[in-house]
């Protein structure tokens, strides 16, 4: 299978073919610059010898290991990238082949995308792991794709084995494919059920970032709901910063009230015992007076 250059209608952008970098060295591309369409990359016209499990680890092939992965890749997110990497870290020295689905295909295999086939294309060149991207790769993996592109293996993760209905049939008998491990908890349609669960609160987010009612396919009535809603909450937000506001004052209060009372009964018992003492004083002396005006009689 050999790859058309895009026509000029086209968004995908156009890179030089340039397959050596600074330091000589094509299976490092794409650490130093984003990688390159296969129509951008020189063939060989040496013939093709594929590497063997063996030799690829044992790090003494003569040249880079071609891994080929592929997939729709829409939303490009962390599960996709932690495979390319395992991909790319599978031995020692590994040319990483990606393979990226058209529009027309991944409708009809897998249902509607959130990205177009253009961003797909692009959003990969990106990835540090890629050296090189296949633009609308067929399903299947045959021996000829694999020939025609000098693949040497055919990386996918466990859960595309039990699933792929026959995508890596005749990879799997000739004996080069390599597994490696799904990321768990994350795929493209986790993402969009996230989206979609919290329909509301993303419809609300961007319409307060200044997108119309038409950007996000909202209906006036739907607008206006939101709209209340969002003044409800910000109701209630207030009403509990008043009343937070409030049980803080009333425990300022009851703090300086407290204290206050405990002070005026500290004053009150000083005066009490003051009073006591004068009050007992005056007694004792008029006591004592009283003495001796009796002895003054006798």
């Amino acid at each position: 299978m050999t790859e058309n250059h895009p026509d000029g209608s086209s968004n995908r952008r156009k890179r030089k073919s340039e397959d050596t970098n600074e330091c000589g060295s094509h299976s490092h591309l794409s650490v130093i610059k984003s990688a390159l369409y296969s129509y951008q990359v020189s063939k060989s016209n040496t013939p093709f010898l594929p590497i063997t499990l063996a030799e690829a680890r044992s790090g003494k092939a003569t040249r880079p290991v071609r891994i080929y992965a592929n997939g729709i890749f829409d939303i490009l997110h962390i599960g996709h990238m932690n495979a390319l990497r395992q991909a790319k870290n599978m031995f020692p020295n590994v040319y990483l082949i990606v393979g990226v689905y058209s529009d027309k295909l991944a409708h009809c295999k897998n249902g509607s995308t959130v990205w177009t086939e253009d961003e797909r294309y692009e959003g990969l060149l990106h990835c540090r792991y890629v050296d090189e991207v296949v633009m609308d790769a067929p399903w299947v993996v045959t021996p000829e794709f694999m020939e025609d592109y000098q693949i040497d293996f055919v990386a996918y993760d466990d859960l595309r084995n039990d699933t792929s209905n026959g995508i890596f049939k005749d990879i799997k008998t000739m004996g080069r494919s390599i597994l490696t491990q799904p990321t768990a908890n994350i795929s493209t349609s986790e993402i969009i059920a996230k989206v979609t669960r919290n329909y509301d609160l993303y419809v609300r987010r961007n319409l307060l970032r200044g997108y119309s009612m038409k950007d996000l396919n909202v209906s006036f009535v739907k607008q206006k709901r939101l709209e209340l809603e969002d003044v409800m909450n910000q109701f209630h937000d207030t009403m509990k910063n008043v009343e937070n506001q409030s049980q803080q004052v009333l425990q300022r209060i009851e703090g300086r009230s407290y204290e206050f009372w405990k002070r005026l009964i500290d004053i009150s018992e000083n005066c009490l015992e003051v009073w006591n003492e004068r009050l007992f004083n005056s007694n004792l002396k008029q006591l004592e007076n009283f003495e001796h005006s009796e002895d003054e009689k006798k």
